[in-house]
């Protein structure tokens, strides 16, 4: 009761310098966290793209799995992304089918040690051509 009280009542809040400094500070902290955030999943929707092309292109061309994951990791070092060769799986089930998978995390650190971490499992399947 006392809570519905605070909130119908008009003109009291408005003054209250802590409520002030606490959306001041809910606001400062979304953005500080949008900010770390933002770029690493930028990056992650670049390489899922870079994955796919490469599954295309190769649908095309016959490229061997070795130059494959040599452009993925050439693309993820662009992007600042930790992947190594051994995080791509490359199989050609049968004669029309390559499936690229790549499974990596990032670590992002946060003010007062508070780590976070992000796993991406991008996966593409497309049909060779010849």
């Amino acid at each position: 009761l006392g809570l519905a009280k605070l909130l119908v009542w008009p003109g009291r809040l408005e003054k209250s310098p802590i409520l002030k400094i606490f959306v001041l500070t809910l606001t400062v902290s979304v953005v500080y966290f949008a900010m770390k955030l933002a770029p690493v999943q930028a990056s992650a929707y670049q390489f899922d793209d870079a994955v796919r092309d490469e599954v295309l292109l190769a649908a095309g061309r016959r490229s061997s799995d070795d130059a494959i994951k040599r452009n993925l990791v050439d693309r993820a070092v662009m992007l600042g992304l930790p992947v190594q060769r051994s995080d791509i799986k490359i199989t050609r089930p049968n004669s029309t089918y390559i499936v690229v998978e790549v499974s990596y995390e990032v670590t992002l650190e946060f003010i007062g040690g508070y780590t976070y971490q992000s796993i991406f499992l991008p996966r593409h399947k497309g049909r060779l051509t010849f």
